[in-house]
């Protein structure tokens, strides 16, 4: 893995990467309930993902240097709509799939940048 100080928009990352297998997951996690029909109570251990994947995404990604972890935080807010009482997530429209799709593609972007590992 490279070191460097200098940040960049994907940050350090190996020059053969091999994509973590957590952010993959996490990936198709939230871009999952934008293909299946919306539920009327939206489930709580998807705000916990949501809140857990951006923490740890935001810290790998600061220690690497890569700007795009700075987005992980904001997305994250979002999943505190369903737990003040909010109905942005139990409704289809573009306030349910723009949050779990944007959420989703800094889960893929960060399993191909900054928290792959290489390959041998």
């Amino acid at each position: 893995m490279p070191t460097s100080s200098a940040w960049s928009p994907l940050g350090d990352h190996p020059a053969r990467p091999r994509p973590s297998a957590v952010g993959i997951v996490l990936a198709v996690l939230f871009a999952w309930p934008v293909m299946v029909s919306v539920p009327p109570v939206y489930p709580k251990y998807m705000v916990v993902f949501a809140f857990a994947a951006a923490a740890w995404f935001s810290f790998e990604g600061l220690r690497h240097h890569a700007l795009v972890a700075w987005l992980f935080p904001p997305v994250a807010l979002l999943w505190l709509n369903p737990l003040s009482g909010g109905e942005w997530f139990t409704r289809t429209g573009p306030a349910f799939f723009l949050p779990h799709a944007a959420l989703a593609l800094l889960c893929a972007v960060a399993a191909y940048s900054f928290t792959a590992t290489e390959k041998r």
